[in-house]
């Protein structure tokens, strides 16, 4: 996963992108019943497991809710048989105060 960082203007902000490479064994799945799961784990305790489902809006955008019924709008960036790329976005303030975009982008390889 990707973090990038912006600020209120839409500009980036200044040392504000990250790269996580999650643990071997780690997993983000998407099934063909319009459910998902994610571990953070490699040995899957479920703890660390997420689990929910998701509904496709168009070829672009899909929603998926988690089991506590948060709901996240994504974008579809790359969809092929050996690649998934999609991304979203949320409001924070960064140092507490300065209004700004965190955008995550996941990239997902089969």
């Amino acid at each position: 996963m990707t973090t990038l960082a912006y600020d209120a203007g839409g500009q980036p902000w200044a040392g504000g992108s990250n790269i996580y490479t999650p643990p071997p064994g780690t997993f983000f799945e998407f099934d063909a019943n319009g459910r998902w799961t994610e571990s953070l784990s490699p040995d899957s305790l479920p703890f660390v497991t997420q689990r929910g489902t998701y509904t496709v809006a168009s070829s672009t955008q899909f929603t998926y809710s988690d089991s506590l019924g948060h709901h996240t709008d994504c974008l579809i960036d790359t969809l092929t048989t050996s690649l998934f790329v999609f991304n979203h976005q949320k409001n924070t303030l960064f140092n507490g105060v300065t209004p700004g975009t965190l955008k995550y982008v996941f990239r997902m390889t089969k």
